[in-house]
């Protein structure tokens, strides 16, 4: 597993003159997160779908609708050849059927997401430290990945040509993580749904 050491970089890359889909556009404190905006910067259009009231009212010349990706989806999605998912399906109940129902609805369309990594270093070092510290870091996650449940995950979703890297953007940590990937700060994933 190679390591990606600018995360931001990495989405840009992807999303650049595209139509994407973001989803998950706001942050912790109702904003718009700093990943959606890298990628509104770089993209052809951009879309977005959120769960927080707050962020989508907040931000009416955003374009994002309104949708709890836990429930089936009933409404249309915008036409797109890219749905950007940072650190989004380790919150959901059931990631397989959340991601199954999105590709249902974009078949064959390409996919770049994120998770924690479960083995990350600094959060074995936390559940090791304080299992107070431990809760309020990751107190909100419904599931931990690692490399292959989330590649598991990601393929009884349906995703095809599915590639997973490491990425950590801790200086400090680059030569551990350099021979330890598994112990990366999280994981990127790429892939494509099937066409219907």
């Amino acid at each position: 597993m190679n390591v990606i050491y600018n995360f931001k970089n990495f989405i840009q890359k992807h999303a650049r003159n595209r139509r994407v889909l973001f989803v998950g556009v706001g942050n912790e404190m109702g904003q718009i997160s700093g990943n959606a905006r890298a990628v509104k910067d770089v993209a052809a259009a951009l879309y977005g779908i959120e769960i927080d009231p707050v962020v989508v009212r907040g931000n009416p010349d955003w374009n994002i609708q309104l949708l709890d990706l836990n429930l089936p989806i009933e409404t249309k999605l915008p036409d797109v050849d890219l749905i950007v998912i940072t650190e989004v399906i380790e919150h959901l109940q059931s990631p397989i059927a959340s991601l199954r129902n999105l590709g249902r609805l974009l078949p064959g369309t390409a996919v770049v997401g994120s998770v924690p990594n479960a083995l990350s270093f600094g959060r074995i070092v936390s559940a090791a430290w304080s299992q107070r510290r431990y809760r309020a870091q990751d107190g909100n996650h419904l599931m931990l990945f690692n490399e292959q449940t989330l590649g598991k995950t990601l393929s009884q979703a349906g995703l095809q040509d599915i590639y997973i890297h490491a990425y950590d953007s801790r200086p400090l940590l680059r030569p551990f993580v350099s021979l330890r990937p598994d112990f990366s700060q999280g994981l990127l994933f790429t892939g494509v749904f099937p066409r219907g």
